[in-house]
């Protein structure tokens, strides 16, 4: 233990401690849901929160980040500027993103804040695998017609699959938006259009 505990603990976190949850609007409030990666996230939270009383511990729940380079979208651009992209299982799961730059400046805010506890770091209007899929095939110029079935990804990437790619997750940055937060890209497409390329 610090002698001089630190002010401000911002500790990374991710949307997975909500689990597969279709058809639920999901808050900062909302219970954590079961599985591998949810009990994964629960456990790295709860140690997290053994951080001073005089510490301010924030748990950064990060979505999918849409960028330039590396991260979630390498995979999908390279799909897409190869022409084989299409819908990821049944394509109408929620993706919890959140553009490169609204991370940043979340996480920037947030040092100066007084907000406690987790944080969902997600934009502002939800979207789904297809809808972001779609729209980085058209700012590519690419077709979006080659659909990956769910049992197809589910023997290829097994957990990673089901975990990441299938997972349904409709989640609000309540507490962001809550404290005056204000997104630059508040819809995917803003969002996928600014790092398409």
């Amino acid at each position: 233990m610090a002698s001089r505990p630190p002010a401000v603990f911002l500790s990374g976190s991710a949307v997975g401690v909500y689990g597969d949850r279709p058809g639920e609007r999901l808050t900062e409030d909302s219970p954590a849901g079961s599985g591998f990666l949810a009990d994964v996230v629960q456990e790295w939270e709860s140690v997290a929160a053994l951080a001073p009383a005089a510490t301010r511990t924030v748990l950064l729940r990060t979505g999918v980040v849409i960028s330039s380079h590396g991260g979630a979208m390498a995979p999908l651009r390279l799909l897409t500027r190869l022409g084989v992209s299409g819908p990821l299982g049944p394509g109408t799961q929620h993706w919890p993103w959140i553009s490169l730059h609204d991370e940043a400046a979340a996480i920037v805010h947030l040092l100066t804040s007084s907000v406690v506890g987790p944080v969902n770091l997600v934009g502002p209007t939800p979207a789904t695998a297809a809808q972001i899929g779609a729209r980085l095939a058209a700012d590519l110029h690419r077709p979006f017609v080659i659909p990956a079935p769910a049992p197809l990804l589910t023997l290829a990437l097994q957990d990673a699959a089901r975990y990441l790619l299938l997972s349904d997750q409709k989640i609000a940055p309540t507490r962001l938006l809550g404290d005056g937060f204000t997104f630059r890209h508040s819809t995917s497409d803003a969002a996928v259009d600014d790092y398409a390329r």
